[in-house]
C-alpha cells in the first residue's frame, strides 16, 4: 500500500512537470504587433512562380493575412502554408510565418515594375488591421516573343541613291533569353520565292542603318525588299512570329517648281524651284508646246535639258523666243538617277517677235501673262484666238508695226487687260499694220486703249473702257475703219484725233 502512495505522489509530479512545459496555445495573449512580407527581398525582379513570405509579431491574426497587388487591387488566391515561430525557443510561440506561392503569368504578360505588394491582416486586442508594402518587378516574358518593328513603316519608299535611315524595332520582351537581335533582309528569287541576302548581329542595338558592303549587296532601284528582326538565344537565330515588313528604293525626290515667270527682258524667263536633299545638280526641261516631252531649242544655255547646279534653283533662262510660251519641269540629279519630273509651270516671254505665232498655241491655256512689251514686227503675223485673255504688266504694250489679227466673236471675246494697274494698250503703226483687224475684242485698265496712227486697221465691235486717257487715240495719218465699238470714256474723251 505504501509503494502504490509513493507511485502516485511519483506520476502526479511528472504530469504536472509535464503540463508545465507543454505550450499552450490558447493560454497565449492574444497579441498581434505587426506583419512584415520577408521574401521576395525590396526591389527584386520575379518571374515564374515564386513565394510570397510574411511574418507576424505575435500569434493573435483572427483575420487574415491578404495578400494583394496595389496597383490593380487583384487579391492573391491560393492555399497558405502556415508555421508557428518559437523565435526564443522558450516553448512559447511568439509569432506566425506565412508563406503563398505566386504563378506570374496569372498576372502580367510581360515586365512590370515598382510594383506595391501588400499583406494585410487583422487581430489583436483590441483588435486593429496591420500592413506592410514592398516594391518588386514581375518579369513574365518568354523566349517565343520577338520584338515590334517600329521603323521604316511598312512598304516604305526611300529615296534612291540617298543613304537609308536607320531600321527601328522595341526591345523585346524576351530579353531574360536573347542574347543579341539580329536583322535579316530578303529579296525574291528567280522563281519569287523570298530568299535571305544578308544577315547583321545588332548586339543589343535595336537599330541598324543598311550598309552594302556589311551586306555585300548593293540595292537596286524599283524593287521590293523586306526586312524581319530575330534574336539569337544560345547560340540560334529564331524568327519564329518574327515580325516583316516591306520596303522600295525609289528615284530620288522631285523638286517641286514654284514659279516661271516671264521677265520684261526680251526672250527671258525666271525659274524657281526648292532644293532637294541629296541632290547633286538639276535638270532643267523646257519646250513651247505644252505635249510634255520637253525637246525645247534655242536657250542661251543650250537644248533642254540644261544642266543646272545645286545653287542654281533660282534661274533665268534666256535667248527664248519672244511672244512665245514656254513650258518647263525639273528633275533632281543624283549620280546617274534622276528623279521624276516636278510639277509644271508655263510663262510668256516678251521682246519683239519676227516669225508668225498664234496666241495661244494649240493646247496652250488661254490666258497668257506678259511681263514685257511685246512688238510685232513689220512683216510678221501675230493671231489671237478667240476666247483668249492676255495681260500685260503695268506700263507694258503691244506695239504691232506688222499684222495683229484678234477676231473674237459674239460668244467668245478677246480680252486685253492688266495684270497689276493700268498698262500701255495697243499700239498700230505703219503701213504693214493697215491689215490687222480687231474684231469682239474687250480692252481695259490702259493708259489709250488703241493709239493707230500712219496706218488703217479694222475696229469693229470692241467695247474699250476703264482707261486712263482715251479709249481710241488718232494721230499722224491713222485712217481706221472703226465700226459698231462701244467707248467709255469716263472723265476724258471717248477718241482722240489729231492729224488723223
Amino acid at each position: 500500500m505504501r509503494k502504490l502512495k509513493l507511485f502516485c505522489i511519483d506520476f502526479l509530479f511528472i504530469l504536472l512537470v509535464f503540463l508545465f512545459l507543454l505550450p499552450d496555445i490558447g493560454a497565449q495573449p492574444a497579441t498581434f504587433d505587426s506583419i512584415t512580407i520577408t521574401s521576395p527581398s525590396p526591389g527584386s525582379t520575379q518571374s515564374g512562380t515564386f513565394d510570397i513570405t510574411a511574418k507576424t509579431e505575435g500569434t493573435g491574426v483572427s483575420n487574415g493575412p491578404f495578400f494583394y497587388w496595389a496597383s490593380t487591387g487583384n487579391q492573391i488566391n491560393g492555399s497558405i502554408e502556415l508555421t508557428y515561430l518559437d523565435d526564443d525557443d522558450n516553448g512559447i510561440y511568439d509569432g506566425i510565418e506565412y508563406i503563398i506561392s505566386f504563378e506570374s503569368a496569372t498576372f502580367i504578360h510581360g515586365l512590370a515594375t515598382n510594383l506595391n505588394l501588400i499583406v494585410r491582416a487583422f487581430g489583436g486586442s483590441p483588435g486593429q488591421w496591420r500592413e506592410h508594402t514592398i516594391q518588386i518587378n514581375v518579369d513574365n516574358r518568354t523566349c517565343d516573343e520577338m520584338p515590334n518593328l517600329l521603323s521604316p513603316a511598312d512598304d516604305y519608299e526611300f529615296p534612291y541613291g540617298v543613304t537609308l535611315p536607320g531600321f527601328q524595332w522595341s526591345a523585346s520582351l524576351n530579353q531574360n533569353c536573347t542574347e543579341e537581335y539580329v536583322i535579316k533582309f530578303m529579296v525574291r528569287d528567280y522563281w519569287n520565292n523570298w530568299v535571305t541576302f544578308c544577315l547583321i548581329p545588332t548586339g543589343t542595338n535595336t537599330s541598324y542603318n543598311y550598309s552594302s558592303s556589311a551586306c555585300n549587296y548593293i540595292l537596286a532601284k524599283d524593287v521590293e525588299y523586306r526586312w524581319s528582326v530575330g534574336i539569337r538565344s544560345n547560340g540560334v537565330n529564331n524568327y519564329s512570329g518574327a515580325q516583316i515588313r516591306s520596303f522600295k528604293l525609289k528615284n530620288i525626290s522631285s523638286p517641286v517648281l514654284s514659279s516661271a515667270d516671264g521677265s520684261s527682258n526680251s526672250g527671258e524667263i525666271n525659274i524657281s524651284f526648292n532644293s532637294v536633299s541629296g541632290a547633286q545638280g538639276y535638270k532643267l526641261y523646257y519646250d513651247d508646246d505644252n505635249t510634255g516631252d520637253y525637246t525645247g531649242t534655242g536657250a542661251t544655255g543650250g537644248s533642254s535639258p540644261i544642266s543646272l547646279s545645286t545653287s542654281q534653283t533660282n534661274y533665268t533662262i534666256s535667248g527664248l523666243d519672244a511672244g512665245k510660251t514656254y513650258y518647263f519641269a525639273v528633275k533632281a540629279v543624283d549620280g546617274a538617277n534622276w528623279s521624276d519630273y516636278s510639277n509644271e509651270k508655263y510663262a510668256t516671254t516678251s521682246g519683239t517677235i519676227n516669225a508668225n505665232q498664234t496666241w495661244p498655241g494649240s493646247g496652250n491655256p488661254s490666258t497668257l501673262t506678259i511681263n514685257g512689251n511685246i512688238t510685232v514686227a513689220s512683216g510678221v503675223t501675230l493671231t489671237v484666238s478667240p476666247g483668249s485673255t492676255v495681260k500685260f504688266a503695268s506700263g507694258k504694250y503691244l506695239k504691232a508695226y506688222g499684222t495683229l489679227d484678234a477676231q473674237g466673236t459674239s460668244s467668245n471675246n478677246i480680252t486685253f487687260t492688266s495684270s497689276g494697274s493700268s498698262w500701255g494698250g495697243i499700239q498700230i503703226s505703219g503701213g504693214s499694220a493697215s491689215s490687222s483687224e480687231l474684231e469682239y475684242c474687250t480692252i481695259q485698265n490702259a493708259g489709250i486703249g488703241i493709239d493707230v496712227s500712219n496706218s488703217s486697221p479694222l475696229i469693229k465691235k470692241c467695247y474699250i473702257y476703264s482707261c486712263s486717257s482715251y479709249p481710241l487715240k488718232l494721230t499722224s495719218g491713222a485712217t481706221p475703219k472703226v465700226l459698231d465699238n462701244k467707248f467709255y470714256a469716263g472723265s476724258t474723251h471717248s477718241v482722240y484725233i489729231s492729224s488723223a
